[in-house]
This record gives structure tokens, sequence and C-alpha cells, in this order.
């Protein structure tokens, strides 16, 4: 389960294989999952993105994971949602 600063909660499901742990969103899209955005955004975005994955690998004796975050991203003009990127690849670090 994660937990994020807008209070919305997500579940995850993760898998290891070769070092790398996978981690991908198991619930529906929910708009406080892209708090970071205007509010219309957030909404478009939870209506149309896939769901987040995660590859990460152990560093720093455990206390990170460090890889990429795999998700859906948009283009946005104000208020409006012209493109939806379905998978936007981002480095990512989790800290203990």
């Amino acid at each position: 389960m994660a937990f994020f600063s807008s209070g919305a909660q997500m579940a995850l499901s993760y898998s290891i294989e070769d070092n790398t742990l996978f981690v991908w969103q198991n619930s529906p899209n929910n708009e406080l999952f892209y708090h970071h955005l205007p509010q219309g955004i957030a909404r478009q975005l939870a209506l149309e993105a896939l769901p987040m994955r995660w590859e990460l690998q152990q560093f720093s004796g455990g206390t990170q994971l460090a890889g990429i975050k795999i998700s859906s991203d948009v283009r946005a003009i104000e208020a409006v949602v012209p493109e939806i990127i379905p998978e936007t690849v981002r480095n990512t670090v989790w800290t203990r």
C-alpha cells in the first residue's frame, strides 16, 4: 500500500526478478494520485491513465531503492488536457 501526501491510498503488487523489484498499481486511478496538477487535469488523467509501474534496485545498504517510474503524463494548457502521454519514464528514488 502506498500513501500519498494528498491522503490517497494506492494498492500495490510486486515481484522480484534478478535483483530488480517490479511494483505496479493494483487499484483504480484516483485524481488525488495527481494532486500536483490542477483539479480538472488530475480528474481527466485519472480517467484515462494507465496503471503506474516502478522498476527498482537496492542501494545504500538497503535504505534506498532507485530506478524508474513508468506512468501516464499530460501536456496541458490551462484546465484542458489536449494530450495524454501513456508511458512517461522518470528516474525515482524511494528512501526508507
